[in-house]
């Protein structure tokens, strides 16, 4: 009788040791796919579709048809894009941008010229955490101001390739800093040969993520 009883008390006490391990097991299955769930909800917020990025800065540049060089002679620059973020890591942008730079070398000198682009641009962008890189198509004109302003006749489509951090500051803003370098030809006449330009530039700006 005493043997039957012990027994009988193993077998309810494995049973019961089984729910419970059934009981943790389930439970952990069930913590897991919480963070995982979790994990894909904050990658989903992590970054917008549509925002509008305002930058500004200083750049420097040369224009091989004055035969100056490539001078440390920097102003100003600006541009404004929209961007689409299809993916967390890939973004495409299409936007309208200025930039300036000085001349006191080679057929500039003695006359300070001031050469401006400015026109379109688009391209794509690639983003691990906060770092980005991208390369881009542009369409500029090129003005040439001093004591008269002269605007290039023709320019041909160029390209830009650039790299910063974007740094997240509340849901609806971030702050993007980074350099480019850009290249184009132009010519302002037509009977003279395309000569190049290239920019290059810092900016800093303000994304305003839309949703």
């Amino acid at each position: 009788m005493i043997s039957t009883i012990y027994i009988g008390l193993l077998i309810f006490a494995g049973t019961l040791q089984g729910h419970q391990n059934s009981d943790t097991t389930r439970a952990v299955i069930e913590s897991e796919s919480y963070v995982f769930q979790t994990n894909s909800e904050t990658e989903k917020r992590s970054y917008k579709k549509f925002s509008i990025e305002v930058s500004g800065g200083m750049g420097i540049g040369e224009y091989t048809g004055a035969y100056s060089g490539l001078e440390f002679s920097p102003d100003m620059n600006w541009r404004v894009k929209l961007n689409y973020r299809p993916l967390s890591w890939l973004s495409v942008y299409s936007g309208y941008g200025q930039t300036s730079f000085d001349c006191t070398h080679g057929f500039c000198r003695g006359y300070d010229i001031t050469f401006t682009g400015a026109g379109v641009d688009a391209g794509i962008q690639m983003h691990a955490s906060w770092f980005w890189m991208g390369a881009g198509l542009l369409k500029h004109k090129l003005t040439a101001a001093s004591s008269q302003s002269f605007v290039s006749d023709e320019s041909k489509w160029g390209y830009d390739l650039r790299a910063g951090l974007l740094i997240p500051v509340t849901s609806l803003f971030e702050i993007s800093i980074g350099g480019r370098y850009a290249m184009y030809d132009t010519r302002f006449a037509d009977d003279e040969v395309f000569n190049s330009v290239n920019y290059i530039t810092t900016e800093i700006g303000l994304r305003i993520n839309i949703f």
